[in-house]
């Protein structure tokens, strides 16, 4: 019984697991889904937590290396 939307076959199996470049990826995506391998990792640690370690980071640099900031006069 082939679960797939896609028709497969034992041989095109053994590509995708031997990493072959020629499988198309949409498959490879359903067949990892299907036997439950995560593809991508959730970034657990936002964007706004890694700005702000960033900052402070660039806070203990001395004052004449840090970049200049400038204000922008965007008022038209």
């Amino acid at each position: 019984m082939n679960w797939l939307s896609v028709p497969t076959s034992p041989g095109l199996l053994q590509k995708i697991e031997r990493g072959d470049m020629g499988c198309a990826l949409g498959l490879v995506f359903e067949v990892a889904t299907l036997v439950g391998i995560p593809l991508f990792k959730q970034d657990t640690y936002p964007l706004s937590k890694q700005v702000e370690q960033i900052r402070n980071k660039v806070a203990l640099l001395p004052q004449r290396i840090r970049a200049q900031t400038t204000s922008v006069d965007d008022d038209f």
